[in-house]
């Protein structure tokens, strides 16, 4: 056990934390209890966001987050796309109104793995957007059961 937990603090040596949000923050927002599950496709789902923030880029107000999701073994980049979507829907119910949202710093990282993903990567291509087939293929095993 110990020595796993010296193998994931080693894995973040390497890690920039300075990618990980603006150096202009205004504000961190809190986060209610109440605003922590949305729905998507009729999936009630439950995000804990670590940090939202609100930030001012080209003089215009961006909204941020950081989700930071553990798991022995950790995570395939696909696995955390999923988790960004799923981020990035969470600031878009919460803070459009007020804020743009930020992909390039809508961001989850993997604490096992040290690894990061940006939903900025999901629109690139760079990581396949998993969101919506992994919820059909729930909803086509509960049609089935």
């Amino acid at each position: 056990m110990y020595q796993r937990n010296l193998d994931i603090l080693k894995s973040f040596k390497e890690f920039d934390i300075l990618t990980l949000r603006p150096t202009n923050i205004i504000k961190f927002e809190t986060t209610h209890k109440s605003i922590k599950v949305i729905t998507i496709q009729n999936f009630p789902i439950y995000i804990n966001p670590d940090l939202v923030y609100h930030f001012e880029q080209d003089g215009k107000d961006f909204i941020g987050s950081l989700l930071l999701v553990p798991q022995l073994g950790g995570f395939t980049k696909a696995n955390l796309g999923i988790f960004c979507e799923v981020l990035y829907e969470f600031l878009n119910k919460h803070y459009l109104d007020q804020y743009k949202i930020s992909e390039e710093y809508c961001i989850v990282i993997d604490t096992f793995n040290a690894s990061k993903i940006s939903y900025l990567e999901l629109i690139n291509k760079k990581v396949p957007s998993l969101l919506k087939s992994t919820l059909d293929e729930i909803k086509r095993l509960q049609n089935h059961y």
